[in-house]
């Protein structure tokens, strides 16, 4: 049973029943059907969020899960804190409030192992699990997991880091050393194909200038440093060039992993809010999202052939 099975959408009316996909006020916590939020485009109670209104579900049959809901406010079993009984999860701590829903403490758990049937799993030691109703910039965490696919559990405690304004940089270590075949394995095909071209004409360019460089680089090797100066002196705005592609390559290397995570969380949102928009219906709102997102390992290895390829041309024909 979910913790909103039978209590009413405030916007079509209707039950709430154990397989509905539910998505829950951040502000106030009441539950709509994800179907009728995206409709409304906003809560059923929005005008009352400003007088503090917060939702409180409705009790049917006495039970052990429903004396917490009767009272005013509910204590933290984690941390002891006081909430509005109206809340799922600790104000303080982000525990889990109910029994029936999992608790925030898992410290005994695996990183993205599943926590129980109700579409809720945790993300590391003593982080509170993440349910499919919660919202990350106003889209619920279930449609991020399907368009992620396996790799959610991955990324979604880094878009929630993002989300909350916690930091605008997350580091991402395979995008630096992959850049461009990082972005096509996350079918981000035009930014990941800019980048491996951008690549290989500065590659092109240094390889180009090889010929004029290396009396100079084997005399340098030897300890012999004034062919070096000498060419310097002879060609400085060659030799700045060389320095300041250089310096752009290791920047592109070092701003993919900076940046990686944020441009594709915006990636992210952008596609799954197109998705929604051009679906007609729940089923296939759900097998669009399945089929734009997820990894795309062929597309990947297809590219990061082509560039080893390709940098062996540029040497055969340049050097």
């Amino acid at each position: 049973m979910s913790f909103f099975e039978g209590s009413i959408c405030g916007v079509c009316s209707n039950r709430f029943t154990d397989s509905d996909d539910v998505v829950a006020c951040p502000v106030c916590g009441a539950p709509h059907h994800r179907a009728c939020w995206a409709q409304s485009g906003q809560c059923c109670h929005e005008e009352q969020h400003g007088d503090g209104f917060v939702w409180q579900r409705e009790t049917e049959t006495p039970g052990s899960e429903a004396e917490n809901v009767e009272e005013s406010t509910v204590r933290c079993p984690v941390c002891g804190m006081i909430n509005s009984a109206g809340r799922l999860h600790c104000q303080n701590c982000t525990a889990a409030l109910y029994s029936n829903m999992p608790k925030g403490d898992v410290q005994d758990t695996q990183p993205g192992a599943p926590q129980g049937g109700d579409g809720s799993f945790a993300f590391g030691m003593y982080v509170s699990p993440v349910n499919d109703g919660d919202l990350i910039d106003d889209i619920p965490v279930g449609d991020y997991k399907r368009f992620l696919g396996p790799s959610s559990f991955i990324f979604i405690p880094t878009f929630m880091h993002l989300a909350q304004g916690k930091g605008k940089i997350k580091f991402n270590l395979f995008a630096m050393f992959m850049h461009g075949i990082w972005f096509i394995s996350r079918k981000m095909y035009i930014l990941g194909g800019a980048l491996l071209t951008f690549m290989l004409g500065i590659f092109a360019f240094v390889t180009s200038c090889y010929d004029i460089m290396e009396p100079a680089l084997e005399a340098y090797a030897a300890n012999d440093i004034m062919p070096m100066m000498m060419l310097i002196q002879e060609r400085p705005l060659l030799m700045f060039t060389l320095i300041g592609l250089s310096v752009l390559q290791f920047a592109v290397y070092i701003l993919c992993g900076l940046f990686a995570n944020r441009i594709y969380f915006n990636w992210c949102k952008k596609r799954i809010r197109e998705i929604n928009k051009s679906s007609h219906s729940a089923e296939h709102f759900n097998r669009s999202l399945e089929e734009a997102g997820g990894q795309s390992l062929l597309p990947a290895l297809a590219a990061l052939a082509i560039y080893f390829v390709a940098e062996r041309l540029i040497q055969y024909w340049l050097m």
